[in-house]
């Protein structure tokens, strides 16, 4: 099961950026490399306004009904606020969005590692409300030491900026100490990057009746890099209900299904995406904070609930456990008062 579970745990979590952070926004040509600081350099330049929407899952393999192996955790974090441009020195309005992936081997010693182990980390920087990107940062760290065939290894740095008005990408290999600057399929990739809202806004459409079902006949499409390429897919929607075990009830949900696009020469990829609408899903947690936060956002605000990916044998699962709305100003206020009253009793 090694090689199929670790490819399918990889296209979940694309699949999954691709579509809940949209896809990013790529030109050849970025000069100046990010490093591990840069990351921490990115939230100093965003203040937030709106508590924190934290979703966190498991990632597991199953068969039938049967969960016989859990293998990740992933959480996404999305703040809006506001966000300092270096280049222009304005402050414009920003969603701020953390993604952060680990196989559960995550800090063990190098030679500890599992034979299938992931350590990645993504930010993204988004306008408000149109959702264009300023910012998408991926650090990646993986490794698949197979029982046939050679160990790979991968740690990257990938870098897509439109922060300067113009769009740049950078990918930096830490092993073999190399830069590249350019990514076969581009364009898709930046008019995708350009129809975050819009894509939202379909499927929040599709999900309470107000537009027709996509099928894979119709034309819409996402892309995705797929091993250094841009791929498209097809998508299938339709509606259902979902038993949310977080939640200790069902919803009303959209199901998206993803299959490459015709021409497209790689294997299907079995995969399926569940989710509702954030005022939904507040409604059924009974959380008086996320119930406010969802009264004051767009209503096509989507939560992605469950993704499964198919396998010759089995099934991988993401499934969401935990939902929490965290108002990181009121955290901030604490942690200073938390530091001067330190100060004060050293003093």
């Amino acid at each position: 099961m090694g090689m199929s579970c670790f490819c399918a745990i990889i296209i979940m979590k694309s699949f999954l950026l691709s579509l809940l952070l949209a896809g990013a926004v790529v030109r050849a040509g970025y000069t100046e490399p990010l490093v591990d600081g840069d990351f921490a350099g990115l939230k100093a330049r965003f203040t937030p306004e709106k508590p924190t929407v934290s979703i966190s899952y498991d990632i597991a393999y199953r068969f039938l009904f049967l969960e016989l192996m859990s293998l990740a955790t992933a959480t996404i974090d999305t703040t809006e606020g506001t966000w300092s441009n270096s280049v222009t020195g304005a402050t414009v309005p920003a969603c701020f969005m953390e993604f952060t992936f680990h196989t559960l081997d995550h800090g063990n010693a190098p030679d500890k590692r599992n034979r299938i182990s992931i350590d990645d980390k993504i930010i993204s920087v988004l306008t408000m409300p149109d959702l264009n990107t300023l910012f998408y940062i991926k650090k990646t760290d993986e490794s698949i030491n197979p029982l046939i065939g050679h160990r790979k290894v991968q740690k990257n740095l990938f870098v897509y900026d439109l922060e300067a008005g113009e769009l740049n990408y950078r990918m930096e290999d830490y092993l073999a100490n190399t830069v590249v600057t350019n990514l076969p399929g581009t364009a898709s990739l930046v008019e995708q990057g350009r129809e975050v809202s819009n894509f939202l806004k379909i499927m929040s459409s599709v999900y309470y009746g107000k537009q027709e079902m996509i099928t894979p006949d119709s034309d819409f499409r996402v892309h995705c890099d797929v091993d250094g390429a841009v791929r498209a897919f097809c998508v299938k929607t339709e509606n259902t209900d979902l038993s949310v075990r977080q939640l200790g009830t069902n919803l009303p949900a959209i199901r998206v299904s993803v299959e490459p696009a015709k021409g497209e020469k790689i294997r299907s990829i079995g995969f399926k995406l569940w989710a509702s609408s954030l005022q939904d899903v507040a409604q059924a947690s009974k959380d008086d904070s996320l119930q406010e936060l969802s009264a004051r956002v767009p209503d096509w605000s989507m939560v992605p609930l469950m993704a499964d990916y198919g396998l010759s044998i089995g099934y991988i699962r993401c499934e969401m456990v935990k939902i929490t709305a965290v108002d990181q100003i009121a955290k901030g206020l604490a942690m200073n008062a938390g530091a001067v009253a330190s100060s004060d009793n050293r003093n």
